[in-house]
């Protein structure tokens, strides 16, 4: 009969396949030996199997055949080779047994517990702070600050060598920068649009570095006139708190992009641009002036490089200036007349002229004694041609009246 005897698990190595899953290989070594203590001599086939208990139960895997395992005085070495979907099925968390039980020839040994060596593989993990990746990886997502005795703040304290103050952590904030102290810290993000996130090849405290064609993009901040994003060069330290910046107009037809020349200049050149957007710089040209002309009112004299110009006084049917005297005149004058109205004063127009032209003009006061005779005119009553008394009838409205 043969049996296993001072079954030992020395340690375990990891490495990365050649394929894509993670292989974890746990080297297990034991002794077989006959009934009398006789070391079994090899080689043999192996057949291994886990457990959660010492007895009973069924396998934690399936089977696991191990041929031709060399024996030297008894001893034999495997490699067991798990990938880690095979690894997590058999050690779990690492808060379980485990028990590998072997058969050779036919005879099952008496089962063998796992120990602390095989399980430093499986360090315990919650699937949530601490996890192993896709590729077998063990890998830390977070760990709250509750879980870490004595610390109240996971967070760091630093940014490009310079503090960095986590006390405001919350979605959506962004990190900005504190002149006055001296820090970075987490504020609410003041920008439209999608602003707050920094995409660079390289970020410090110092410099930042972009190699995208738009490596720097500066929102407006509002949608009034003149909201548009600067970008700002101050004065030195200790001087003051002034800038210089650029910025774009309110409203652009289309993208512009301004090329700069590739060398400093000369001396007193200016830019200029060729209406595409390249700049260049050029020498500012330099002239005589040789002739001059002007229109009416303005009049010249000596109308080449030294011209005298002038401008009359203005007067009746003269174009020009208004002296203090003439402008106190007409600045005084009346305000411009309405048209008069059957309420208000104001001018008459040619037809309203023309109305009031044909009516008769007003009539004289008359005596009592007086009549109004048709020649227009007060007359005296004549008693001698007409008696008093008489009785007589009026032509014009057929009335009757008493004299």
């Amino acid at each position: 009969m043969r049996q296993i005897f001072n079954i030992k698990s020395f340690g375990f190595c990891l490495w990365f396949a050649a394929s894509p899953v993670f292989a974890n290989s746990i080297s297990y070594s034991g002794r077989l030996t006959e009934a009398n203590g006789k070391p079994i001599a090899g080689p043999v086939e192996l057949l291994i199997k886990f457990y959660s208990s010492a007895t009973g139960g069924s396998p934690l895997l399936g089977e696991l055949t191990k041929s031709n395992v060399s024996l030297q005085d008894g001893v034999f070495q495997v490699d067991l080779d798990l990938n880690s979907s095979e690894l997590t099925t058999i050690l779990g968390n690492g808060t379980s047994p485990v028990f590998i039980e072997i058969t050779q020839g036919s005879v099952a040994h008496p089962r063998q517990r796992f120990m602390a060596v095989p399980f430093a593989l499986r360090v315990p993990v919650d699937g949530s702070s601490i996890n192993y990746n896709a590729s077998g990886e063990l890998q830390v997502n977070s760990i709250p600050a509750s879980k870490v005795t004595g610390l109240t703040s996971a967070t760091a304290t630093t940014l490009g060598g310079l503090a960095f103050d986590q006390s405001s952590v919350a979605n959506g904030k962004v990190i900005k920068w504190d002149a006055t102290n001296n820090k970075y810290y987490l504020a609410d993000d003041s920008t439209s649009g999608a602003g707050g996130v920094i995409s660079a090849t390289s970020v410090s405290a110092d410099n930042y570095t972009s190699n995208g064609q738009a490596g720097v993009l500066i929102s407006p901040y509002g949608s009034n006139a003149g909201e548009t994003g600067e970008l700002r060069f101050g004065e030195l330290n200790g001087i003051g708190s002034n800038y210089v910046a650029l910025k774009a107009p309110d409203s652009v037809a289309s993208n512009l992009t301004f090329t700069l020349p590739s060398s400093y200049g000369s001396p007193n050149q200016v830019l200029k641009t060729d209406g595409i957007g390249n700049l260049s710089w050029t020498s500012v040209t330099s002239g005589t002036v040789t002739n001059v002309s002007v229109t009416s009112p303005l009049t010249i004299s000596n109308p080449t490089s030294t011209p005298s110009i002038t401008l009359p006084q203005a007067a009746s049917g003269v174009s020009g200036y208004l002296s203090a005297t003439d402008w106190a005149a007409f600045n005084a004058k009346q305000a411009s007349l309405a048209q008069a109205t059957s309420v208000s004063n104001g001018y008459l127009t040619s037809s309203d002229w023309l109305t009031f032209n044909d009516k008769e003009p007003a009539l004289a006061a008359g005596t009592p004694s007086q009549y109004y005779r048709g020649d227009k005119s007060w007359q005296t009553l004549n008693s001698t041609a007409v008696t008093e008394g008489t009785t007589y009838t009026s032509l014009i409205r057929g009335q009757e009246a008493q004299l």
